[in-house]
């Protein structure tokens, strides 16, 4: 059995008598308390150091950078200009849309001899507004004939005629006004060449084996969407077949 006198004090009192007994916070000397605080601080110091000579260096030309509070300056289209050097009137990849189409009729003549490419075109549109030009697509043709007439079959005299290859525009100047709410009909004639390259009216061929150079193909390929660009509301956005 254990002696009373051999228990800890936080339960007798040294007479044996019983005691209460309330905790006490264990001192820490004030030696290691410095050397505690020290380390804190010396570590904070550490720290504060390395992050100042690992940050990044300054960048001088990140302040000569963009300056997102200034307008934003849109660039115009270059300058459109036709082949014979004349400033071309419309600089627009899109086609006026006052002209509306409202039938055409096409007519091809190939040469199967020369692969000289003859056509004519004929397209009956309606004016939304007062205009004296026309534009609309070509590519790779030679016009011979462009003929104007209003709805009495009158011919209406153009003054100059004019290509940009770039958007693949030919323009047209008129010399009176087309008037809104009027019909009229573009004639055109033109000559071309067959093609080779599987683009438009093209041709195909091969030679046997016995030397023999003999027709594979012969078809269109690509006229729908050649004729939209020449023809469709010369404007480029509606489209009625006649």
């Amino acid at each position: 059995m254990l002696d009373a006198c051999s228990l800890p004090p936080t339960v007798f009192a040294p007479c044996g008598e019983l005691m209460h007994y309330e905790p006490t916070w264990r001192r820490v000397p004030r030696k290691q308390a410095v050397f505690i605080i020290g380390l804190i601080l010396t570590t904070l110091l550490t720290c504060s150091l390395i992050i100042a000579f690992v940050r990044p260096s300054h960048c001088g030309h990140v302040e000569e950078g963009l300056d997102f509070h200034q307008d934003v300056t849109v660039t115009p289209p270059p300058k459109a200009i036709a082949t014979n050097g004349e400033p071309f009137p419309w600089n627009d990849v899109r086609l006026p849309d006052f002209i509306v189409p409202l039938r055409y009729s096409v007519v091809l003549h190939p040469n199967l001899t020369t692969l000289l490419l003859r056509g004519q075109m004929e397209v009956v549109f309606a004016v939304q507004k007062e205009t004296n030009f026309i534009v609309f697509h070509g590519k790779d043709v030679t016009l011979t004939v462009v003929m104007v007439r209003d709805k009495n079959m009158r011919e209406i005299m153009t003054t100059r005629m004019l290509y940009y290859p770039y958007h693949r525009q030919i323009y047209i100047e008129l010399k009176n006004y087309l008037m809104p709410g009027n019909n009229y009909s573009l004639a055109l004639r033109y000559e071309d060449m067959v093609r080779t390259d599987l683009e438009g009216l093209y041709i195909s061929s091969y030679k046997s084996p016995g030397g023999v150079k003999r027709l594979s193909h012969w078809r269109c390929c690509c006229c729908r969407p050649a004729r939209k660009r020449l023809l469709r509301n010369i404007n480029g956005e509606k489209w009625r077949e006649g």
